[in-house]
């Protein structure tokens, strides 16, 4: 079996678990494609021994990363869900499932722990293990994105697409003043938002920026999407739960060059360029194995449902 392993060679930390994971795969003559950023790391790497015929190309060095995943049957991604979500930029609707070793923080996605990974790789080749598919949302942007401006871009070119596992945001440049959004929903009137920024998030991504913001937790598989504004004016303006094949028409009423636009935390101004949002094609596929569940992992990181006067008695 092909192992891609993806992670962000410049996090602190990130040494041991890499070697540890390589090493586990290694003898158990698993392939292991790592692209070349990584390679720094492995010195020497556990495929290496004194006795050089007694060596296995059981290590590929790949230019970059889509070469490393392009020739994989899963991707090990050491990080956490910042890392998980880059790798969804390469990997979506590839059919190549995901397994995440959590060296960050929370680790919604990423939910596997160093010291587990052993045990990991032993339930997977056993085969034991189940796919988590997690839908992406779709922006498509009509007209020229300033980023592409005076580089010879023509307007029957566009529009431009961003898919995102986690959300899709706007906002104002230097977040010190309120953007104002017109949000139509298949074509009527939804609200007129005057926030710090206005969030169109995934399931996945209900419990990141979206549930800082006030928005709710909305389980994985659900086939919906939430438009949750940050902070608005308006006191009753709330987070709207809407179906997933639904379209948002998203209007930015600024003054030209001053609004922002994110996916999965990826940024770029976009002007008064309309956008639609839609269900995205394209989608991740996730490893669960099983003791993991998600109100578990919900339990786990964010302390869901822990009642102090328990604790106390």
């Amino acid at each position: 079996m092909n192992w891609a392993v993806i992670a962000n060679p410049d996090k602190p930390g990130l040494q041991a678990p890499l070697l540890a994971a390589i090493r586990i795969l290694h003898n158990r003559n698993q392939t292991v494609r790592l692209p070349s950023s990584l390679f720094g790391l492995m010195e020497p790497h556990p495929g290496q021994s004194d006795n050089k015929e007694a060596d296995k190309p059981h290590l590929i060095r790949c230019t970059n990363e889509n070469e490393s995943v392009s020739g994989s049957d899963i991707v090990l991604v050491i990080g956490g869900d910042g890392t998980i979500l880059h790798t969804a930029q390469r990997v979506m609707n590839l059919e190549i499932p995901i397994l995440g070793i959590n060296t960050g923080r929370l680790g919604f996605m990423a939910s596997i722990q160093p010291q587990e990974i052993e045990a990991a790789v032993e339930q997977i080749l056993a085969g034991n293990y189940e796919i988590d598919r997690r839908k992406m949302l779709t922006a498509s942007f009509q007209g020229i994105l300033p980023e592409k401006q005076g580089e010879g871009a023509k307007a029957d070119e566009l529009p431009r697409v961003f898919h995102a596992l986690n959300e899709h945001l706007f906002y104002k440049k230097g977040h010190v003043s309120l953007i104002s959004v017109t949000v139509r929903l298949n074509g009527q009137l939804l609200n007129r938002y005057l926030a710090d920024g206005l969030i169109i998030t995934t399931p996945t991504g209900s419990t990141a920026y979206n549930l800082s913001a006030g928005g709710p937790i909305v389980m994985p598989g659900t086939d919906v999407m939430v438009v949750t504004p940050v902070s608005p004016h308006t006191l009753t303006t709330r987070p709207v739960v809407v179906p997933l094949e639904s379209k948002l028409q998203i209007t930015i009423d600024e003054p030209d060059g001053t609004a922002l636009y994110a996916y999965d935390g990826i940024q770029m101004p976009i002007g008064q360029n309309p956008v639609t949002i839609t269900a995205s094609p394209n989608h991740i596929q996730l490893i669960r194995l099983p003791h993991q569940t998600y109100f578990q992992t919900l339990r786990n990181k964010l302390m869901w449902g822990l009642d102090q006067r328990e604790k106390r008695e």
